[in-house]
């Protein structure tokens, strides 16, 4: 059985975004989409962040994520909901130890997306603002707290009904990360 992880920068960078890992996607096959417009390099304003799309099979996309220059890889795939772009991201790396794959679950990252021909803007849905409506008993969505971190494990079909609900809501994403093309 193949499993994958996040590596510990990715991870330390979900962390810190306080964003939502999901053990399911945000899409089905009939979701996803597919843009030139994303293959390329893409940097945050520092450099310290470098992504890199390719073109993989199907409509779906190969991701070489750098940050402080320790890689990572993952699929990644645009999915239109409602007249809107979401990326949804899932690690794509094989653990060499064993024992310790047996211990770790992939899980898939998702949030808006807002694409440009040399400007990439992401806002990854905010843990913390889906835990306050959790909470609250605003939003009722499958999930697991696993070391006071939110994870979801609501469907595909659950998932969806809440981005398309909070889509244009500016709490349930966190500020976007603008990304510019390299030449």
């Amino acid at each position: 059985m193949r499993y994958t992880i996040l590596t510990l920068t990715a991870l330390g960078a979900i962390l810190l975004a306080a964003c939502v890992p999901s053990l399911h996607p945000l899409y089905t096959e009939s979701d996803l989409v597919s843009d030139s417009l994303l293959v390329g390099i893409w940097t945050n304003e520092s450099g310290s962040e470098v992504w890199e799309f390719s073109e993989a099979e199907g409509k779906s996309y190969e991701l070489a994520y750098a940050k402080d220059r320790t890689p990572a890889h993952f699929e990644a795939r645009l999915v239109r909901l409602n007249g809107r772009l979401f990326l949804d991201t899932y690690p794509d790396e094989k653990i060499e130890n064993d024992f310790l794959e047996l211990h770790l679950v992939p899980a898939h990252v998702f949030g808006r997306v807002w694409l440009a021909a040399d400007t990439l803007r992401m806002s990854l849905l905010d843990g913390d603002w889906l835990r306050r409506l959790i909470d609250k008993g605003e939003v009722e969505i499958g999930h697991e707290d696993v070391d006071d971190a939110l994870v979801l494990t609501a469907s595909t079909e659950e998932l969806q009904k809440l981005v398309r609900k909070y889509a244009d809501d500016a709490e349930a994403f966190a500020e976007p990360e603008v990304l510019t093309r390299r030449r």
